[in-house]
């Protein structure tokens, strides 16, 4: 070939390979943004589209050119390149696409129809749009591959704008798709000006238009307080002085690994707002694993245990019914009454499943855990990587879900849509909780696994210990290495929380905003001869931080020990609403603000232990410096003098039979009130959620 004509061959090649890439870049960020749970794309992520960009294009044009070759072979060098070029472009298009979907198993779909449909679109207008003499060819290259950036960034900007909307997948799909064909449309008639300064100047007008357009729509939309339905909220709030009310619930925390409490894990965020507020020493959950804890501190009711047995079929069907009763009522029912607007940003399935948390939440988003993405470079590449992965295993780079920046991207969001409006924002983060995966920047050791999580054995009663699982045959020389994982989780969740906390302040909310950070329960880690959460009821399980910050509320340790049952009252008077007439719980709000230095103390109750304790349920009260756990079904008591013993490692039970008893008629008259059967609690009528989807979830975070 000559020189002269090579270099044509060329130049007809490199526009349309170039146009065709960012289509396939196009295609792969469509099919990420519209999965049903986004928060966003990284910086590292965007890099990897870029990657994909120059991969596309290296791929389109060497197999283009194989095929210019093989036409030229054929046709005997008749073919004209301005025509055979993209012909061949086109061709090689087809192929990869038809190679990035021929793996499925399912039969082709309107989604293929229609990409072939776009593909053709492209090349017929490179073919004979210059042969109208509009534009050259180049110039309409130029324009589509100008319309389809304009696409991707209409694409990020809908997802800002439509973050938490229920119809974000097929809005920003939409909007991105009009963008594109509408910024093509246009771009072919500003490319025909005939005049070069004038149409330099309208060009380049254009393309700053078509790009800037969208991030500019979403900077003001999500900073002057388009809500995450698409309703506005510009109007100023019926009442400045109503505060807005945040709710951390950090999953699986335990009181003794913040700084706060003595532990050595560095939490910033959580030391800044004990600094600026009340940190209560001894609060207490309610239940040792999620589902009893949730429904009992939402309810501000003391949850039913679960059925002892020598299977797990009674606690199998007993464990799927937590939730509130018909006659509680919820705190975000109360602040809905009261003008505010509600949002729920879950990341624990079995929270989700437990349908009426939910009642008076007007906003809701889950972020699945548990279920392992395609990460790192290619995540923004799910063709591409589905197709490679189908191939070569040994390419599937996957991790589990990151909860944590969903939710915490999304709570951002959520602030700034209601900046002018009052809310009641709960935030339910995942992590801490197995499985350990911290991001590379927050561990400290390396192991022989990059995350840790149980596997739990849905066939069998467990019999290797009295205290949980033990993992068998698990080799006690990594245990600093799991612990050390949940640290690192530890510090991801509250770097989270500091970056909410910070956009509180830029948002100049933190003055007129109540910031509570609980758990729901602890987690142990060998201290009783087991692992995880759900089998006993010593500190390391039930002993959970509580930070209440906030207008009024000044830099107060508090010793006194507290309840989860009392939260959702404290909240209510902080709030300025009534409590609801179900509710067992106290308000804490005098003694957050120092209005009651010395009150009365009341004991601490906690029950509903989860099929892991082999023997029976447990029940437990603490009072002064004693608690007593007692076996349900047998009697027996484990009975410790905490300060003395805080690792509850001796028990007295042998040698305090006086102390015992006394404790044990608070337990009797305690139980007498509040029913340890479901049937009894729930009034024969307890709210279930799907049967089915309710275990899945148990299952998904090893609770089954």
């Amino acid at each position: 070939m000559h020189p002269e004509e090579n270099r044509g061959s060329c130049r007809s090649l490199t526009d349309p390979v170039v146009t065709l890439a960012v289509f396939f870049v196009f295609l792969e960020l469509l099919e990420t943004y519209r999965l049903c749970v986004w928060s966003g794309l990284s910086g590292r992520e965007w890099y990897g589209a870029a990657m994909g960009l120059a991969l596309y294009a290296l791929l389109l044009g060497g197999l283009a050119w194989v095929l210019w070759l093989a036409l030229q072979k054929v046709a005997g060098g008749r073919v004209p390149s301005s025509t055979g070029m993209p012909l061949c472009v086109a061709m090689a298009g087809l192929a990869v696409w038809i190679v990035l979907r021929i793996h499925r198993k399912e039969a082709p779909t309107l989604e293929d129809v229609l990409v072939v449909l776009a593909l053709t679109g492209i090349i017929l207008a490179v073919l004979l749009i210059p042969r109208l003499g509009m534009v050259s060819r180049r110039a309409v290259c130029a324009v589509i591959g100008l319309a389809l950036v304009g696409g991707i960034a209409m694409l990020d900007a809908s997802s800002r704008v439509y973050l938490l909307d229920p119809e974000r997948p097929r809005m920003c799909m939409l909007a991105s798709v009009a963008w594109t064909l509408g910024a093509a449309c246009v771009g072919m008639l500003v490319w025909r000006g005939r005049t070069r300064i004038l149409t330099a100047v309208l060009r380049w007008g254009f393309a700053a238009l078509v790009v800037l357009s969208p991030l500019g729509w979403a900077c003001v939309s999500t900073n002057l307080g388009r809500a995450p339905g698409g309703a506005e909220a510009l109007r100023a709030p019926e009442r400045p002085d109503k505060p807005n009310i945040i709710l951390l619930v950090v999953d699986t925390l335990r009181a003794d690994y913040c700084p706060a409490r003595g532990g050595s894990c560095s939490t910033p965020a959580l030391e800044s707002l004990a600094q600026k507020g009340v940190l209560f020493e001894q609060c207490y959950a309610l239940a040792p694993w999620t589902p009893p804890s949730m429904s009992g501190m939402f309810a501000s009711a003391y949850p039913p245990g679960l059925a002892a047995g020598p299977t797990r079929k009674p606690w199998r069907d007993e464990a799927r019914s937590y939730s509130l009763r018909p006659q509680d009522k919820s705190l975000a029912e109360l602040l809905v009454s009261d003008g505010r607007k509600t949002c729920a940003l879950v990341g624990n399935p079995v929270v989700s499943e437990m349908t009426s948390l939910f009642h008076g939440f007007e906003t809701r988003a889950d972020s699945p855990a548990t279920v392992k993405r395609p990460s790192g470079y290619l995540r923004c590449l799910p063709l591409l990587a589905s197709t490679l992965s189908a191939h070569i295993p040994s390419l599937k780079i996957t991790s589990y879900n990151d909860t944590t920046i969903d939710l915490t991207r999304w709570a951002v969001a959520y602030l700034r849509s209601r900046k002018n409006a009052p809310f009641f924002l709960w935030v339910h983060y995942l992590d801490p909780h197995a499985p350990y995966d911290p991001p590379a920047a927050y561990r400290t050791m390396n192991g022989p696994w990059p995350s840790f999580a149980a596997n739990l054995d849905d066939e069998k009663w467990f019999e290797d210990g009295d205290h949980g699982l033990p993992l068998g045959d698990f080799d006690a020389r990594n245990r600093p290495y799991v612990r050390s994982l949940y640290e690192g989780e530890v510090r991801y969740v509250d770097d989270s929380i500091g970056r909410i906390a910070a956009e509180l302040r830029r948002l100049g909310l933190e003055d007129n905003t109540f910031v509570c950070v609980t758990s729901d329960h602890g987690e142990e880690f060998w201290e009783h001869g087991g692992w995880g959460h759900g089998q006993t009821l010593y500190d390391e399980l039930i002993h959970v931080p509580l930070i209440l910050a906030g207008p009024g509320l000044s830099h107060r340790t508090v010793e006194e020990r507290v309840s989860a049952i009392d939260l959702m009252p404290t909240l209510a008077e902080l709030a300025g609403v009534a409590p609801a007439e179900s509710w067992l719980g106290a308000s804490l709000a005098p003694l957050a603000r120092g209005e009651v230095t010395a009150p009365s103390p009341k004991p601490c109750y906690a029950r509903a232990t989860s099929y892991r304790v082999r023997a029976e349920p447990l029940e437990m009260v603490i009072s002064g410096q004693y608690k007593l756990v007692r076996g349900v079904n047998t009697g027996s008591d484990e009975f410790y003098n905490i300060p003395q013993d805080p690792g509850e490692t001796r028990n007295l039970a042998a040698e305090e039979p006086q102390r015992v008893s006394q404790l044990a008629e608070l337990l009797d008259r305690w139980r007498a009130v509040n029913p340890p059967d479901f049937k009894t609690f729930f009034g024969g009528s307890p709210i279930e959620s799907n049967r089915e989807e309710a275990l899945q979830q148990l299952r998904a975070v090893g609770y089954l």
